[in-house]
């Protein structure tokens, strides 16, 4: 099968992947504390991305300057991580929230794997990157669902061993793609480029764990006046 479909595929699911997570936030923000910020963080977000994808200019760098991928992808992930914990009513908030909505955004993570291994089967990725990518997502993916489906929250331990697994395997990818993407490209060229995913879903996903650890830290040292 062509593997621009399964690639065009996780691009396709990058606007209703962010719907859901906004959703989620909206349903976990119990106090009404995020109002809007969070939609229009995201929208901004995703505008970026998708600048950073496919406007000339900017795709034109990552091309010939692959290193500038990584960078961009960190660099949203810094915006969209400040964004959302830098601020009091942030802070408020992921203290405050509860674990299951993140666990069930999570779970899309097994869905972009599956996409990525799809894709790599078919000619579309490189051997050394798809089968690490996608079994790691597919791995975080699932513990998330497990999560999801048992009865009662989930403990604070294991969210935390969830989202430095998560963490783990996103910074595993960006070092396997810097090592093994550029070279396969530019022997393939007319290759179709994953474009959304990893300019927008990678970083969001990279700033939620380090925001929710960074959370989870803080409660932990936080003391309870007697």
């Amino acid at each position: 099968m062509d593997p621009s479909i399964f690639i065009l595929a996780t691009t396709i699911l990058i606007p209703p992947f962010t719907a859901h997570l906004a959703i989620e936030l909206a349903r976990a923000d119990h106090a009404r504390v995020l109002g809007p910020r969070a939609p229009i963080v995201l929208g901004v977000g995703l505008l970026a991305g998708a600048a950073n994808g496919y406007l000339p200019p900017l795709s034109t760098l990552r091309e010939a300057v692959f290193v500038a991928q990584p960078l961009m992808i960190l660099g949203m992930a810094l915006f969209l991580g400040l964004s959302a914990g830098s601020t009091a009513r942030g802070q408020a908030f992921f203290a405050g929230a509860p674990i299951r909505p993140f666990a069930r955004v999570g779970v899309w993570r097994a869905v972009f794997g599956g996409l990525l291994i799809a894709a790599g089967v078919s000619g579309g990725l490189p051997t050394g990157f798809f089968w690490s990518a996608g079994l790691g997502d597919i791995a975080v993916g699932l513990w998330a669902l497990s999560m999801t489906l048992r009865g009662g929250e989930p403990s604070r331990v294991e969210f935390a061993a969830w989202n430095i697994a998560g963490l783990a395997d996103l910074l595993h990818v960006l070092a396997v793609g810097v090592a093994n993407l550029p070279g396969f490209y530019a022997a393939h060229p007319d290759i179709e480029r994953l474009g959304l995913l990893p300019l927008f879903g990678v970083p969001l996903f990279i700033a939620g764990h380090v925001t929710l650890l960074r959370t989870l830290a803080r409660a932990r040292h936080t003391v309870v006046p007697a």
